[in-house]
């Protein structure tokens, strides 16, 4: 039975057709992300109005485009049967391992109250995914505002090598979520549950959906594919994917994005490590200094190049000495 509560019964709305090219500029604008688009396809615009919850995009792709593709059946109020999710995965020729542990996510999908409910009743609501327990931060942010987002799918596919979503992709891309959302009183819920849940998602998505490339062997999933995902609501050819390599794909993320984190924060100017990697690149010409970290890195530079605080000569007292002392004319003599 689909969940009684206080609200009136939502119904589920019809995606709107993508919309239709305006201009060019807007074509040639996609092409930046790292992928090339093709004719016709344009980015919505720029603004436009709340988007009210009855009318939001299911916020999971693969389970919006199920439900589009009339694979699962929805009661009006968004609730499905998690016996009808498994049926569905198996049709996806998912084993049964992978099955039980995608449909087992339907107890926690909604709030921490709604957990009894859905494992007396084997359901769950896909409109409530939004203020559920698994929507996390660190995630693409795609369709978290109710419809495809233009600017997070460009973000998403900038890490795309060579038009293919790879397991490096996906991990530099799970980095730069989860950077993006490191925002005060979040930031371990981020750098856990956020990173973990995205390696998990996109680790079953590589499973699931991923095909070898015929030269480099690498797992991958083509730009054009992610979008009919993202934004058509189509799934990409299926793939007869287990438990165990989606388990060891979400293990080589976790650990591939642990990596692109560690060398971010390395790469930082809060480290001694990045201030002497900034200051290294300004010293040889390699750096702008217009920004406040380029400021920052430059007085690195000079206080690495500096010989009087290395005490190799003595300590100018006069204004002019210091200023001579201090500029790069004067470091370069």
């Amino acid at each position: 039975m689909p969940k009684i509560t206080g609200n009136q019964p939502r119904s589920i709305t019809p995606q709107a057709p993508a919309e239709k090219p305006v201009a060019s500029a807007q074509v040639e604008a996609t092409k930046t992300a790292g992928w090339a688009a093709k004719a016709g396809q344009a980015a919505p615009a720029a603004a436009a109005a709340p988007i009210p919850d009855r009318q939001k995009e299911i916020v999971c792709p693969v389970l919006g485009s199920m439900v589009k593709e009339g694979r699962i059946k929805l009661e009006p109020d968004g609730t499905l049967k998690l016996s009808d999710l498994r049926a569905a995965t198996k049709d996806l020729q998912m084993d049964a391992g992978l099955r039980g542990g995608l449909t087992a996510t339907g107890f926690i999908a909604n709030t921490p109250g709604d957990i009894m409910h859905n494992t007396l009743h084997g359901e769950m609501n896909v409109l409530d995914l939004r203020s559920g327990s698994i929507k996390h931060p660190g995630d693409s942010a795609i369709l978290t505002g109710g419809k495809f987002d233009q600017s997070k799918f460009d973000a998403l596919v900038s890490h795309a090598e060579g038009g293919v979503m790879t397991t490096d992709s996906f991990a530099k891309a799970i980095s730069a979520n989860v950077q993006r959302d490191l925002v005060p009183g979040q930031k371990i819920d981020t750098l856990l549950r956020g990173k973990n849940f995205s390696a998990v998602e996109f680790g079953a998505l590589l499973a699931s959906f991923g095909t070898p490339d015929p030269k480099s062997g690498k797992l991958g999933i083509s730009v054009e594919d992610m979008r009919a995902l993202y934004q058509d609501k189509k799934l990409p050819p299926a793939n007869k994917a287990t438990l165990v390599e989606a388990t060891a794909l979400t293990a080589s993320l976790t650990l591939k994005a642990d990596a692109a984190l560690a060398g971010s924060a390395f790469r930082s100017l809060a480290t001694a490590t990045g201030l002497s990697d900034a200051g290294a690149r300004i010293s040889q010409g390699r750096e702008a200094g217009g920004t406040a970290g380029g400021q920052a890195a430059i007085g690195a530079g000079k206080a690495a190049n500096c010989p009087h605080m290395a005490k190799a000569g003595q300590v100018p007292r006069n204004v002019n000495d210091v200023v001579n002392a201090h500029t790069p004319a004067g470091l370069s003599e």
